[in-house]
């Protein structure tokens, strides 16, 4: 009698699971059941049951698209990556498909899979604002400065008030050393508002940035105006005292440019700081204050200008 029980209170057990079981669900109820996990960003959960509708069914692009999405949420790119390419195998040229795979190459730095990705999307689909920023973001990093400002150009036509795209254009055009470009762009940026949702305020770093070019460009008297207008806003601005340095060595203020290093390196001692200071006394002609700041700077780890 005992044993009986026990074998009906087994199956009332077996009978109450039954919902949890996957048996007899198809691919799209294994599908929605994933979204709805997705949806309160349980990743894993979700991947799982993409697992098993693959099972099901290995045909269906648009599973391994979804568990690719769920997988470079969860942080497992290369498991996103694979999805991307099984579901582009499947459905080649798909313009979501080539999107979603040439961000995530963006993402782990393989640059030229990211801009073959979007070349591939430009010929299927038609070009949008962010898709042209991480194209041209993506050519930067190969070294092609001229495709990189040419898609920062086209971006910029679609949308003249986004800040981002002329202050990375700004960059682009120092690199290929178009000075008067680089220093328009960054001008501009500081009178621009910044797009809604924004991480930072390009206003607040486009004159440090300008005043950049400017020494690049050897306009040290435009670079220390820059400079001093960033202190007159805040004397704290160690990062402005530090570029005003570069700008009075090339001045030939040398006392000048060591004061304001010192004020640096006495609240942060940076090793290319402390490099500056030593080279500004050489030049001086202060031999022992030169080699004990250029042998700080050595044991440091710095040994020479990285620009």
């Amino acid at each position: 009698m005992i044993a009986k029980t026990l074998t009906i209170l087994t199956l009332s057990l077996l009978i109450f699971a039954a919902p949890d079981v996957v048996v007899g669900q198809t691919v799209d109820d294994l599908m929605s059941a994933a979204q709805a996990e997705l949806d309160l960003w349980n990743h894993d959960e979700a991947v799982a049951l993409y697992d098993q509708a693959i099972e099901l069914d290995q045909g269906r692009h648009r599973v391994f698209f979804m568990r690719g999405m769920a997988r470079n949420d969860s942080g497992d790119q290369e498991g996103a990556l694979q999805d991307f390419d099984q579901a582009l195998t499947l459905s080649p040229n798909e313009p979501e498909y080539l999107y979603e795979r040439g961000m995530v190459r963006c993402y782990v730095q393989d640059y030229a899979g990211a801009v073959a990705d979007f070349d591939a999307f430009e010929a299927v689909a038609t070009m949008q604002e962010l898709v042209l920023m991480k194209r041209a973001d993506s050519k930067y990093q190969l070294d092609d400065y001229a495709g990189a400002a040419a898609d920062y150009d086209a971006a910029l036509a679609e949308n003249p008030a986004n800040p981002e795209i002329r202050y990375l254009r700004a960059f682009v055009r120092a690199d290929m050393e178009d000075w008067d470009g680089a220093v328009a762009d960054f001008t501009a940026v500081m009178t621009m508002e910044p797009i809604e949702g924004a991480m930072f305020d390009s206003r607040d770093r486009a004159l440090l940035r300008r005043a950049q070019v400017k020494i690049r460009a050897a306009d040290f008297e435009g670079a220390q105006a820059d400079c001093d207008q960033a202190l007159a806003l805040d004397a704290d601005d160690l990062e402005a005292r530090f570029i005003r340095a570069k700008a009075l060595v090339g001045l030939e203020k040398y006392a000048d440019a060591i004061a304001d290093l010192d004020v640096v390196i006495e609240r942060y001692p940076m090793p290319e700081a402390v490099y500056d200071r030593g080279m500004a006394k050489q030049l001086m002609g202060d031999v022992d204050g030169a080699d004990a700041d250029l042998n700080q700077a050595a044991e440091m780890g710095f040994t020479g200008s990285e620009e």
